[in-house]
């Protein structure tokens, strides 16, 4: 048998479950999650006084008006994530910013509010040259300075606690489920995977993205200090993830019958 007969002999089998039953599920499951979390926040953000909010909801309506400057509003406050070398050279000097253009925009969903944000800009004319320099700060419903917390930076952890429990619990995810998928033991032909392998195959596909999500959360809620370490780490994490999800792809068209995620972790996507 020549290269090229192997080559097409290996092109022919099939992906366990089929390549767009799985990603169909994926993007079901994603979509399952961002409404859990948007129904959440319309629920949570009126509970909480805008302490709970989204900066992305799915079709969002966002509103915006001219505003006053935000009350307790300081040109020299920390910008969450960011180092306060990064943000001088960034910002300036904040005795230099004169801020002559403030707005304010609200996001609603279905009619609920979900964020306001107010933009403080300074915007100069050079000749034909335009300089600007803007802070978007959250608000709260009376104009002053909030630190809320921002579900969208959830997201990953949620998608990979949900797609755990409803494959430990139920061998399927809601998404599979409609797409007519089950994850079943490779070890033990035709049985239910065990927590434990289901919980390491959704590390493998989630981890990383869950990790960059609640690095991104604590940053931004102060609970990892703003610094050149810190910013080293994000970046680092973004650089892992990007080159993770390219190996995903590649395990994905290359890993016939069953990708290098499944085989770790001893688990098998079938067909019902």
């Amino acid at each position: 048998m020549t290269t090229s007969d192997s080559a097409a002999k290996a092109a022919r089998v099939r992906l366990s479950g089929g390549f767009w039953r799985r990603f169909f599920a994926v993007v079901l499951d994603w979509m399952v999650v961002g409404f859990l979390a948007t129904g959440a926040v319309i629920v949570a953000y009126p509970a909480t006084d805008g302490a709970i909010r989204m900066s992305q909801p799915p079709l969002r309506f966002t509103t915006c008006r001219p505003s006053t400057l935000p009350i307790g509003f300081d040109p020299a406050m920390p910008i969450p994530g960011v180092d306060p070398a990064t943000r001088s050279r960034i910002m300036g000097d904040p005795a230099d910013f004169h801020p002559n253009r403030i707005t304010e925009c609200v996001v609603s969903l279905f009619g609920f509010e979900v964020d306001r944000q107010t933009t403080v800009a300074q915007v100069r004319q050079q000749g034909n040259v335009t300089h600007s320099t803007s802070y978007n700060v959250p608000v709260d419903a009376s104009g002053a300075v909030t630190a809320p917390l921002y579900l969208d930076n959830a997201i990953g952890p949620i998608m990979l606690i949900l797609l755990v429990l409803q494959e430990g619990l139920f061998g399927t995810s809601l998404g599979k489920a409609i797409t007519g998928l089950r994850v079943r033991s490779r070890r033990i032909d035709g049985q239910s995977a065990p927590f434990g392998a289901v919980l390491g195959r959704n590390l493998l596909i989630y981890g990383l993205f869950a990790a960059v999500s609640l690095f991104t959360l604590a940053t931004v809620v102060g609970w990892i200090p703003a610094g050149l370490p810190a910013t080293g780490v994000g970046v680092g994490l973004m650089v892992l993830m990007v080159g993770w999800l390219l190996a995903l792809l590649v395990g994905l068209i290359r890993g016939r019958p069953d990708p290098f995620w499944d085989v770790w972790s001893g688990t098998r996507v079938v067909r019902r």
